[in-house]
């Protein structure tokens, strides 16, 4: 995500090096890193596995196996439900709350913050 941010703001946003908002571009390699890298690996390969178990056996068989596998085919309809409808649930507010924690104002990086009471 870092990577297509920097091309966005070179070749869309027509920006220079100097004009580069690299606060943005850095929002962009934290959540890329942290939650596209790390959370969603295990998201998908470990708790997909163990919520949806038929869904990898499911997959794996021929065509004519899966028209008769209905317990493949729901484990496999509730893994897309799940990945439609639940995941951006907290998909966009974990990128928003980011997003003002590094680029808003007063941000992380700008010195003090003022105490929560």
């Amino acid at each position: 995500t870092q990577a297509a941010d920097l091309l966005t703001q070179k070749s869309l946003e027509g920006k220079s090096w100097a004009e580069i908002d690299w606060r943005r571009n850095g929002l962009f390699t934290v959540f890329g890193f942290a939650y596209q890298g790390c959370f969603q690996y295990y998201l998908y390969v470990t708790l997909f596995s163990r919520w949806f178990a038929g869904a990898a056996r499911f997959v794996n068989q021929p065509l004519s196996v899966k028209l008769t596998d209905y317990a493949g085919q729901r484990d496999v309809l509730k893994q897309i439900a799940f990945d439609v409808l639940i995941h951006p649930i907290w998909f966009f507010p974990m990128y928003y709350t980011l997003k003002e924690a590094l680029c808003g104002h007063p941000s992380l990086f700008d010195g003090e913050s003022p105490a929560a009471i």
